[in-house]
C-alpha cells in the first residue's frame, strides 16, 4: 500500500481492495485512518493465507467486518494476528469497536479466530 492511502476498503474513495490468497502477512502504513467494509466485502477477504496483519496507530476506525472473509481455507477457520500499533485498547478508537470485527457473522458462527495485540502507545 502507498503511504498516501488513508482509508482501504470495498466501496470507499482512495481506496485499494487486495484477493491475494499466497499472502500471509500484511503491515499497512502509517497514515491510514479508516478500515472499511461495505456488505461483507472486506478488503482482505479470499486471502486464506493470511497470518498476520500489523496496523498502524493513525488507524482511527475499524469497520465490524474488516476482516471478514480471511483465514477461512475449505471451511477450516484458522487464527489470525492482529498488531495493532500504538492502542492500548478497542477503547482508543473513534468508533467503539471492542471485539466485535472479530465475531461479526451472518449466521452467528465466527467469522474466524483471532489474537489481537495492543502493542500500546
Amino acid at each position: 500500500y502507498p503511504e498516501t492511502v488513508r482509508n482501504i476498503g470495498a466501496g470507499t474513495n482512495n481506496n485499494i481492495s487486495i484477493a491475494m490468497t499466497s499472502v500471509k502477512s500484511i503491515e499497512l502504513p502509517e497514515g491510514l485512518e479508516k478500515i472499511s467494509c461495505l456488505a461483507y466485502n472486506s478488503p482482505f477477504r479470499g486471502m486464506t493465507e493470511l497470518e498476520e496483519i500489523t496496523i498502524p496507530s493513525s488507524v482511527k476506525i475499524i469497520d465490524s467486518s474488516a476482516f471478514y472473509g480471511t483465514r477461512r481455507n475449505h471451511g477450516v477457520m484458522k487464527e489470525l494476528v492482529i498488531n495493532i500499533k500504538g492502542k492500548n485498547s478497542g477503547a482508543d478508537f473513534e468508533e467503539p469497536i471492542g471485539e466485535t470485527f472479530l465475531t461479526n457473522s451472518v449466521d452467528g458462527n465466527p467469522v474466524f479466530y483471532a489474537t489481537v495485540n495492543y502493542l500500546g502507545k
